[in-house]
């Protein structure tokens, strides 16, 4: 997930900033992993 404030962040910037999001790859941290792992019991 990712979220930005269209009065704080320029048109130029947010594309940067999806572009880094979308570009780096998943630590498999197991903090991230328990995150994700949260997320997908919600949408169940």
């Amino acid at each position: 997930m990712l979220a930005m404030g269209a009065r704080i962040i320029g048109i130029e910037l947010a594309k940067d900033i999806v572009h880094t999001f979308l570009a780096t790859s998943f630590s498999n941290d197991d903090r991230h992993v328990k995150r994700i792992e949260k997320l997908m019991a919600e949408e169940n």
